[in-house]
């Protein structure tokens, strides 16, 4: 590697200073009419193996509706109340982020939108989700890595050098860049901190590096992806990208199996991830890696985040956003799956925020372009810096 690289990467473990997050709300509330369909080509489970790569995004106006929220907690689901997008200041003591930087404080996010929310068709595409004249759009940098497709998102203002809390979202810059717009929209408005995200597109086999239940793709994120990233932000932009190595400002997002790989990586090392967002997650029997696990992905609600004594193993420090629609994976088998995740985080005191998102279908666009901006203020609450 040339000294100028190796430079670049040292840079990126620089302890962290934070970037300021404040609480807003963003109710669901507008959104597309559900003209997205089934995802890309992908198959079910049990009809074909793996998943195709390619993903669909459909948009276009829904249709105005008023957006079902249900605030309390199903008999069958244990748990806080879904609180319906508000994610107003946050109260509790200050604590250091695990990693020991001194990096930003955490705030004890309480359970305020903990729990399930409901939302039906038709879907309204809520207002961050639109481009804004007068609001400064973050930089898009593209690359390619070992045959990848590849991006990274850098909010707008970002200053070189400065510690920045990020995202790796799976699936490159497929319906993963939707994420970019309402970024745009809430960092300029304060309501979230100014982060950046890493995209990439899948290997070869996207079914065998995303449903896998190892930390193989952990290892390739932390190994290869980041350090490229860092190494083509000062190439293309002249910017040193320095990414945090606080867990709390760092997350993992992705659909279907790109889902099942965000919560893998948080799963396998709270230590470097914790807030996690995944959206028709594949947790379902995919990769069966026995012995540890024999039924893939559909062993985290099995046996993995149930335990096998319960409630004598406290929760990992996760804080986990997961959504599946009605007629999610051409059925329900996605929709069952991501209910019995719900039940078990719930049971065992985990954060997570549970969209379930009636006449939808796998990875909806339209339920997406209205659920996601809520998504992202639940899932960075409690992140400010000292």
């Amino acid at each position: 590697m040339p000294r100028s690289s190796l430079l670049l990467v040292l840079l990126s473990t620089a302890t962290a200073t934070g970037v300021a997050c404040t609480g807003g709300s963003s109710p669901i509330s507008s959104g597309n009419a559900g003209s997205g369909g089934i995802a890309g080509s992908r198959g079910s489970a049990g009809t074909g193996g793996s998943e195709g790569s390619s993903v669909a995004g459909g948009s276009g106006q829904g249709t105005a509706g008023t957006p079902v929220v249900d605030t309390g907690v199903p008999a069958d689901i244990d748990g806080a109340a879904g609180a319906g997008g508000a994610s107003p200041a946050i109260d509790g003591s200050a604590t250091d982020g695990a990693s020991g930087d001194s990096g930003p404080t955490v705030n004890d996010p309480g359970t305020e939108g903990d729990g399930i929310v409901k939302i039906a068709a038709p879907f309204t595409t809520a207002p961050e989700m639109l481009v804004k004249a007068g609001v400064a759009k973050g930089k898009t940098l593209t690359f390619s890595m070992s045959g990848r497709a590849c991006a990274i998102y850098l909010p707008a203002g970002y200053v070189s050098g400065t510690e920045i809390p990020f995202m790796v979202a799976q699936d490159g810059l497929g319906f993963s860049g939707d994420v970019r717009t309402p970024l745009d929209n809430m960092i300029a408005d304060g309501r979230l901190p100014a982060m950046a995200v890493i995209f990439a597109d899948p290997g070869a086999n996207r079914s065998v590096e995303y449903d896998t239940a190892s930390d193989k793709y952990y290892q390739f994120v932390e190994t290869q992806l980041l350090p490229q990233a860092v190494m083509q932000a000062m190439m293309q932009a002249n910017v040193v990208l320095n990414l945090t190595k606080n867990p709390e400002g760092r997350g993992a997002y992705g659909g279907s199996s790109g889902g099942a790989a965000a919560f893998t990586m948080g799963w396998f090392h709270p230590e470097s991830y914790r807030r996690i967002l995944t959206i028709s997650g594949s947790f379902v029997a995919l990769q069966r890696t026995p012995p540890d696990f024999p039924q893939g992905c559909a062993d985290y609600f099995m046996t993995e985040v149930p335990n096998t004594i319960p409630n004598t193993t406290p929760p990992k420090p996760l804080r986990v956003f997961i959504e599946a629609g009605s007629n999610d994976g051409g059925g329900t088998i996605w929709r069952d799956a991501n209910d019995s995740m719900g039940k078990v985080m719930a049971a065992k005191g985990y954060h997570y925020r549970y969209v379930q998102a009636q006449g939808a279908v796998h990875e909806d666009a339209g339920a997406r372009h209205q659920y996601l901006p809520d998504a992202l203020l639940w899932l960075w609450r409690g992140y400010n810096k000292p």
